[in-house]
Formats: structure tokens, C-alpha cells, sequence
């Protein structure tokens, strides 16, 4: 196998990447106190769980491992 062969395309289709999508829609249950005294992984592991598709209105529920 040579270098050229790893390195060049073998279908256009390669280069068809979506790079843009509708996000989730809703908004983040967040309160003062949250933003106050959350630490800010929870706060940033809130914006991540929605942006997955997680229903954002179900992210304040009871946490579990």
C-alpha cells in the first residue's frame, strides 16, 4: 500500500460533512440560586445533557449513578 493510496479519496462523498443542524428546542430550567451556588460542571453538564436531546425540563430531576 503506498502513501498516495491512504492519503486520496477513494469517493467525493467524503466531503459531503453536515455541518450545521437544528439544536434542541426549550430553555434550560436554570433559577438564580442555581446560578449562584450550582458548581458550573453542573451547570455545563446541564447545557451538554439538552444538547444531546435529553428534555430539558427533566434535567433537574432526581440525579442517580
Amino acid at each position: 500500500m503506498t502513501i498516495e493510496k491512504i492519503f486520496t479519496p477513494q469517493d467525493d462523498a467524503f466531503y459531503a460533512v453536515i455541518t450545521h443542524a437544528a439544536g434542541p428546542q426549550g430553555t434550560l430550567p436554570l433559577t438564580p440560586q442555581m446560578l449562584m451556588e450550582s458548581p458550573s460542571g453542573n451547570l455545563f453538564g446541564m447545557t451538554q445533557n439538552a444538547g444531546m436531546g435529553w428534555d430539558a425540563n427533566k434535567l433537574t430531576g432526581k440525579e442517580v449513578l
